[in-house]
């Protein structure tokens, strides 16, 4: 985890441009967005989750942060977003551990894609290591590999990449393997 949280502050964070708004997508607790929040004083994070209990916690970790003035949650379903910025674009995504809790992840790639400003970056990581029922694309992964193998997270980060290219970006990748963790630089095209 030290490292997933150490390339989410290296290769995304401190890349993001000056004021970036970044979206947090299943934004749970709220943790990521308040990490973001203190090391990057200038940025705007929209952080939305469809539960309410964890949307819950997150205004109660947010009112003690001191950040209330620049981060925001809202109870809202993370793959039908409407972007508070302008277009409906963010400079920055975080998409961290989502994947894995949806049947298919195609919807997901899309909002990303859609989403994400012409000099946005993403950060997107998720769990390839431990099959359980909440985690149901992985689950339906291991139960069934598709033909031709290789592993998830680069069956997975292919088709992220696909999805940003179409939408004009061009996508370059620092991933640790080890960590489970794909950091993605969207630029455009």
């Amino acid at each position: 985890m030290i490292k997933h949280i150490a390339m989410f502050r290296d290769e995304f964070l401190r890349r993001l441009a000056q004021n970036a708004s970044v979206l947090e997508l299943a934004s749970g607790h709220g943790v990521l967005s308040l990490l973001a929040a203190e090391e990057r004083p200038d940025i705007r994070i929209d952080g939305f989750d469809i539960s309410t209990p964890a949307v819950a916690v997150a205004k109660r970790l947010l009112a003690v942060s001191g950040h209330g003035g620049r981060v925001s949650f809202a109870v809202k379903d993370a793959l039908k977003t409407d972007g508070a910025c302008t277009n409906g674009k963010y400079q920055g995504i975080i998409s961290a551990m989502l994947a894995e809790h949806l049947s298919d992840p195609r919807p997901l790639f899309n909002v990303i894609s859609h989403r994400t400003s012409r000099d946005g970056l993403v950060f997107f990581s998720t769990a390839i290591e431990s099959p359980q029922r909440d985690h149901v694309f992985e689950y339906n992964q291991e139960a069934s590999p598709p033909n031709g193998g290789g592993c998830w997270l680069a069956r997975d980060t292919t088709r992220l990449r696909c999805w940003l290219n179409a939408s004009r970006h061009t996508v370059s990748a620092a991933c640790d393997r080890n960590d489970s963790t794909v950091a993605l630089r969207a630029y455009a095209i």
